[in-house]
């Protein structure tokens, strides 16, 4: 999907969708790409504690955007995916990540892709989630408002993972819900779950003295 030797789906995305180029680049950057792999190995080791003896995991992404999350998993986590639901409110979303995964495409750009994601172009607002998803992943807090992530957490189901990230990075003006610290960040969410673990990793130098916080916990 996002390594540039798959130069057909890059010649896709240019010929179909050139306005969306760039917010694509932007999408898997140095640091979207060092904060999702880096949640993918963190995860790993939760669920190796904490998650299923055996059996597949459905999943939920909240902010998925073109899929770069969804792409890391399927490669890198340790354990069986029997679906990954990318949730994002932008429709072009949708138009741009079943290219890039090869979604109800003949062309098979990424066949193992194609057959676990599903793009939903829907605001999370308005999804009571139950017992849906095993886990529930939200990279994106940052461009949320809390209550909205709060319902997220309320309407899912007693057992369920959740997986979020933040920063503190105020300069951005999308960025409405940011942490001054790790601290901050665990008053949010900590007295929801079990098994609750969080980490502070600083972000690459190249883009200023800023730290990112990522929680994963299982709801109460």
């Amino acid at each position: 999907m996002i390594e540039f030797e798959n130069t057909k789906t890059i010649q896709e995305l240019i010929r179909k969708y050139p306005g969306r180029v760039l917010d694509y680049l932007n999408s898997c950057n140095e640091t979207q790409w060092l904060s999702k792999r880096w949640l993918a190995e963190e995860l790993n080791l939760y669920l190796y504690k904490h998650g299923k003896r055996d059996g597949s995991y459905s999943i939920a992404l909240l902010g998925g955007w073109y899929g770069l999350l969804a792409h890391i998993l399927i490669e890198e986590l340790g354990v069986e995916i029997k679906l990954i639901e990318s949730f994002d409110m932008d429709y072009m979303t949708k138009k741009v990540g079943k290219i890039l995964h090869g979604v109800g495409s003949d062309k098979g750009f990424e066949p193992l892709d194609k057959d676990i994601i599903k793009f939903r172009i829907k605001d999370v607002a308005e999804i009571n989630f139950d017992d849906s998803y095993d886990i529930i992943i939200n990279t994106s807090t940052e461009h949320m408002e809390q209550e909205i992530v709060n319902h997220t957490i309320d309407t899912a189901e007693s057992g369920t993972i959740f997986i979020f990230q933040s920063n503190n990075f105020f300069g951005l003006q999308e960025h409405i819900n940011c942490s001054e610290s790790e601290e901050e960040f665990n008053d949010r969410y900590h007295w929801h779950f079990d098994e609750y673990v969080s980490l502070t990793k600083p972000w690459p130098t190249s883009m200023g003295d800023h730290e990112r916080y990522m929680a994963f916990g299982i709801k109460k």
